[in-house]
C-alpha cells in the first residue's frame, strides 16, 4: 500500500507541461519461454542502455 503520499507532488522544478508526465522503466526477467520473449522490446545490456552513457557524460552537472 502506498499510503496518502501517492502520487507524489510535482517537484518545484516541474512546469505545467511536465508536472504530470510519468515514465516507468523496469528490468524484465527475460524468461526463455516464447510468450515471454514476445513481450521483450529491448534488452539493454553490454553497453546498450535506455540513456546512452555519452549523453549522460555530456549532460552531467
Amino acid at each position: 500500500m502506498r499510503g496518502s503520499h501517492w502520487p507524489p507532488a510535482p517537484t518545484p522544478t516541474a512546469t505545467p507541461s511536465t508536472a504530470y508526465f510519468q515514465l516507468i522503466v523496469s528490468d524484465h526477467a527475460n524468461l526463455p519461454d516464447q510468450w515471454d520473449q514476445d513481450c521483450v522490446r529491448y534488452n539493454w545490456r553490454n553497453g546498450e542502455a535506455l540513456i546512452p552513457q555519452d549523453w549522460i557524460d555530456e549532460h552531467a552537472g
